[in-house]
């Protein structure tokens, strides 16, 4: 009985094993296959990976009962055990990698698929900061032109979450480690999240040194606004105490009630030109 159990369980090794090692093999090419570079890719990627999961979870039962072979056999050598083991090993390995090549997938999914979006929005928001390269020189305008630029700047704040996400899963995908033979497909990867950061960087730059030209402009316009209201209500002031005035009596009154007040509302005609004149 034991030598018929013994041989039920080496019958059952060498097919399993069999199995297992094409398994193996064909998963060490899926591994080594170019890292996809786009979504059409990486769903075929996927679908490969997939249909290879399917596979190898069918051999399941055949291991769980080639286990239970073992289990069954009454004199147990050291050799049969070995055999054992190595299988399990192997079947081990095999699941232990592909999980491991699915994980890395799933970051490389995450990772372009959170570029794609990163690079739209990037191009909409470098479309629309080339519409405001002229700050305008009347103040309802750039008030228009600020509002304007403080919403693509909530646009650039919302969008790092997700450029977060895609700088994360690349990172962790490189932290994983890839085989030697796709190694340059995953500098690639960082080369060109890297680039899209420096776009994205220099693109937050130019927006900011936009809008602190537009406070500027503003803050002067308004302040040239203010002055010249502020010189206007002055002015017809001193006019109407100017009018007001009675006729003199003498040159003497004249040069002192009038001429004084001429001499101000000069100084502040003068004030007003010199103002305009820096706007």
């Amino acid at each position: 009985e034991s030598k018929q159990a013994s041989q039920r369980f080496l019958e059952q090794c060498i097919a399993i094993k069999t199995n297992l090692e094409s398994l193996a093999r064909e998963l060490e090419h899926i591994i080594s296959s170019p890292l996809p570079r786009d979504r059409d890719s990486l769903e075929y990627a996927k679908r490969i990976h997939s249909d290879f999961e399917l596979r190898l979870a069918q051999e399941e039962v055949p291991v769980k009962r080639f286990q239970e072979t073992f289990r069954n056999i009454p004199l147990k050598t050291p050799a049969l055990k070995k055999s054992l083991d190595n299988l399990l090993d192997l079947w081990t390995e095999i699941n232990s990698q592909s999980k491991l090549h699915g994980q890395r997938l799933k970051l490389l999914e995450e990772g372009l698929m959170e570029l794609e979006i990163n690079e739209q929005v990037y191009e909409e928001v470098d479309a629309d900061l080339s519409n405001f390269t002229v700050i305008p020189n009347r103040l309802e305008e750039l008030r228009d032109v600020l509002q304007r630029l403080h919403k693509l700047k909530s646009v650039v704040s919302a969008q790092q979450f997700h450029i977060d996400k895609m700088n994360t899963a690349v990172d962790q995908l490189g932290r994983m480690g890839v085989p030697t033979k796709v190694v340059g497909d995953l500098k690639r990867i960082h080369s060109t999240v890297e680039h899209f950061n420096v776009k994205w960087n220099n693109l937050e730059r130019k927006l900011d040194t936009r809008i602190r030209e537009c406070e500027s402009a503003q803050s002067f316009m308004t302040n040239l606004r203010s002055s010249q209201v502020k010189e206007e209500t002055w002015i017809d002031g001193a006019t109407e105490e100017l009018m007001a005035m009675p006729p003199p009596t003498s040159a003497q009154e004249l040069d002192v009630s009038r001429v004084f007040v001429c001499i101000d509302l000069i100084g502040h005609f003068e004030a007003i030109r010199s103002l305009s004149g820096k706007k």
